[in-house]
């Protein structure tokens, strides 16, 4: 498990990183922006955030691997020794960021084979990305919970240590369906632990636009 002493350094990792890619944000206009390999853009956001991300977790925790979206990841027979890595994208939501819309995120995850790793995978068009984060969760052991339609069941369900299916719906509601569930969990899990349901703190959310 983490010690309160490293969650709270990493929450205070990502806040610089945060800070750092603001900088360039409220600049005139976006600073070194180029394409991958895969023709997704990249920025010089992007690599400072990857920089005080990745350097910081390896001074904080030298002993767990990291895994950054911006830079090059060691060789399947290395990586599927792991049961515990830290998995960083410095910069998730680069197209918005490139266009000063403010729906980007600073994404640090502890991939652990202790903790369940809860993937919402609607079976639409971002479903088969969202299948292979799942599928490179699952070669190091994690556990993996999957909501997901039948679709997306019959297609990955075995994955899934737990699985919950969704019904199916529309793109336009199928976001409700599916916090159902996560928000009944995350009830469950403060009561369970004691902690006051109605004033979460630490309180943290992520969302992918593409």
């Amino acid at each position: 498990m983490v010690s309160s002493t490293l969650r709270s350094a990493v929450v205070d990792l990502v806040r610089e990183a945060g800070r750092a890619t603001m900088t360039y944000y409220d600049a005139p206009e976006a600073a070194g922006v180029r394409e991958k390999d895969d023709e997704s853009p990249v920025t010089l956001a992007d690599e400072v955030a990857h920089g005080i991300l990745v350097d910081g977790l390896r001074h904080l925790d030298p002993s767990t691997p990291v895994v950054s979206e911006e830079a090059a990841v060691d060789d399947f027979e290395t990586r599927r020794s792991w049961r515990r890595f830290w998995l960083v994208d410095p910069l998730d939501g680069t197209k918005e960021f490139i266009k000063r819309r403010a729906e980007f995120t600073v994404n640090v995850a502890l991939i652990d084979e202790n903790v369940p790793v809860i993937v919402i995978a609607p079976h639409d068009d971002l479903y088969e990305k969202t299948v292979s984060n799942m599928e490179e969760v699952a070669a190091r052991g994690g556990k993996i919970v999957l909501l997901t339609d039948d679709d997306g069941l019959k297609q990955n369900g075995q994955r899934a240590f737990m699985q919950i299916r969704i019904p199916q719906a529309h793109s336009f509601i199928s976001p409700l369906l599916y916090a159902v569930p996560v928000q009944l969990l995350a009830y469950h899990a403060a009561v369970f632990r004691g902690t006051d349901v109605d004033q979460p703190r630490n309180l943290a959310k992520s969302v992918t636009v593409e």
